[in-house]
């Protein structure tokens, strides 16, 4: 009587082929997991930039008096300090065709009065202990005779701001004031990075 069954050799190539085949799905699997994790971080930078930059789109639209600063304010600490040349009181919207990495604002539009914010939006660059330098976009609100809000961060380190850049334009003419922003950066990802470009126009309403 033969008994059936396999050989030896027939189960090591079977658990040989077996092993292969295991290892290039795992593989697979870990890249694909990588990915979206990536794909995943790529997304909530984006969506912090997207947050910061809706926050200013929306208040100057809804704004009025828009100005550059040209000035070099990356020591400013609030509002005060980032328009001590310009003053509170006689602020007033001034076209800047050549553009600017601050820009400031009065919001709401209307007559001047307690309910009205003086907004600055600026590009700074931070520089960490450890020596990692990352660009970011800040924003600093003050209510008339109320001593201003610090600055406080719109993006995280998440965000690398190479470049940001307000022109404003029809400031002071007959028709709604506009302001032209452009953003150029990346979103990092550990050691990876994922560049960007945004353009927006910014018109009041």
């Amino acid at each position: 009587m033969r008994l059936s069954g396999f050989t030896l050799i027939e189960i090591m190539v079977a658990v040989s082929i077996f092993t292969i085949v295991a290892v290039i799905c795992t593989g697979a699997f870990i890249t694909a997991n990588q990915i979206n994790q990536k794909a995943q971080a790529i997304k909530l930078a984006m969506d912090n930039l997207n947050f910061a930059l809706d926050d200013i789109v929306f208040k100057m639209k809804e704004g009025t008096n828009y100005r550059c600063i040209t000035t070099d304010i990356s020591s400013a600490t609030d509002v005060d300090g980032a328009l001590s040349s310009e003053g509170e009181a006689s602020f007033s919207a001034q076209d800047c065709p050549n553009g600017s990495q601050a820009v400031a604002f009065r919001y709401p539009k209307g007559a001047l009065g307690s309910d009205q914010t003086l907004v600055v939006a600026r590009f700074i660059t931070r520089v960490l202990p450890s020596g990692f330098s990352y660009g970011l976009i800040q924003m600093a609100q003050k209510k008339p005779g109320v001593t201003g809000q610090a600055f406080l961060d719109l993006t995280t380190d998440t965000v690398d701001i190479d470049q940001l850049s307000f022109l404003v334009r029809d400031a002071t003419g007959s028709v709604a004031p506009k302001s032209l922003i452009t953003l150029n950066g990346k979103a990092v990802v550990g050691h990876q990075q994922s560049g960007f470009s945004i353009q927006t126009l910014v018109a009041e309403r």
